[in-house]
């Protein structure tokens, strides 16, 4: 089963600054893949998925795509992907029946330019667990968590209006329970 270790990190804390940059840089890569999936849907009519988005940003060095952590940058360009998929499914069930939803469906939203942070996803292999402690990947900047998972699935940190929300997924095995058949 699939459990979730929250850390919650307020602005007097130090590693405030460093997740505050790294949830900003992540907007601006989400914002950059809106905003080339809307234009080249515009041009061409055609809906780009995440396969060709993470090779267009790789191969242009698209500056936000970059300052990221591979991993993580992959992960943003998956979720914006994810998204799209959701938003051109709902469209197509409200051309078959326009009754079906309350409206029509809008195109996702930008983040606010300044204000605006998005979640900031990475994978399991981008760290490292020892004696308790979670080392971020370096070019984030974040200090060391203490954490008591052993083995993790993936880090989210997910920005709220006052604070940062740091989400260990980790995985624990259940126990089968054993049954005796005697009091059936």
């Amino acid at each position: 089963m699939r459990l979730v270790e929250k850390h919650i990190i307020i602005k007097s804390d130090k590693k405030w600054k460093s997740l505050d940059d790294i949830c900003f840089l992540s907007k601006n890569l989400y914002n950059s893949a809106l905003y080339y999936i809307r234009k080249n849907k515009e041009e061409t009519g055609k809906f780009t998925r995440y396969n060709d988005l993470w090779k267009i940003f790789k191969n242009t060095n698209q500056k936000d795509f970059r300052a990221l952590p591979s991993g993580t940058a992959q992960q943003i360009l998956m979720l914006v992907d994810k998204s799209l998929l959701s938003y051109f499914k709902l469209l197509s069930k409200w051309k078959k029946n326009k009754k079906s939803l309350n409206g029509y469906p809008q195109f996702p939203h930008y983040k606010d330019k300044i204000k605006g942070r998005f979640i900031t996803p990475f994978t399991y292999s981008q760290f490292q667990i020892k004696n308790g402690e979670l080392k971020f990947p370096k070019r984030t900047n974040i200090n060391i968590l203490k954490t008591n998972v052993k083995i993790l699935k993936q880090v989210r940190i997910i920005p709220q209006s006052s604070c940062y929300v740091i989400e260990i997924v980790y995985e624990k095995q259940e126990k089968e329970k054993i049954i005796n058949d005697n009091y059936l």
